[in-house]
């Protein structure tokens, strides 16, 4: 539970807040929210072509979608973004926030402000270096999620441009055209 950060950690307390990670949760966004009605939602955006190259170059399995395919991929985000962004505007702006992969990695304390203003928690400056609140078990996180190597370490700007080595010329040159999504997010 992330919110382990705002409790002592002698771990007498239960923690009062579940960080659930997987972006697959805003597909059932308006559901989780009726079950839990404080519930809050914050949609992570980011350029769709560094998610495809996360994808292919990570093997995410995802039944339908040929893993091997950056094309493939980047149609997938296009289409599974879309309908987060639908999901977390019918939420609203009280319940859902949006935040940019890239605003997060270039101005991390005022992105975190941001993002716990949203939740309504106080600013930490130790949130800054999430990688020890990790290491020392005060924020706990899933083995089991493919991402976990990555959140234990600091915040970096290596991967905003990564997908640019790797994405193959003749898939990025289709980029706009199979992900519509990019250019009407900002992304060029």
């Amino acid at each position: 539970p992330a919110s382990s950060a705002w409790h002592d950690t002698t771990r007498a307390r239960k923690p009062s807040m579940l960080c659930a990670k997987d972006p697959m949760t805003m597909h059932h966004a308006s559901y989780v929210s009726k079950l839990f009605p404080q519930s809050r939602f914050i949609l992570m955006i980011r350029d769709g072509r560094a998610v495809a190259n996360s994808l292919v170059q990570r093997k995410i399995r995802i039944p339908t979608l040929n893993h091997a395919s950056y094309t493939d991929s980047l149609a997938f985000w296009s289409r599974t973004m879309r309908k987060m962004l639908g999901n977390c505007n019918v939420l609203g702006d009280s319940k859902c926030l949006k935040v940019r992969y890239e605003e997060l990695v270039m101005s991390p304390e005022k992105t975190l402000r941001s993002v716990l203003a949203f939740l309504q928690l106080p600013w930490l400056p130790r949130l800054l270096r999430h990688q020890d609140l990790v290491a020392t078990g005060e924020i706990l996180i899933s083995s089991y999620e493919p991402s976990s190597s990555q959140v234990r370490q600091a915040i970096h700007t290596s991967a905003l441009d990564a997908w640019r080595e790797s994405f193959p010329a003749d898939e990025l040159d289709k980029a706009h055209r199979v992900a519509p999504l990019l250019r009407e997010l900002g992304y060029k």
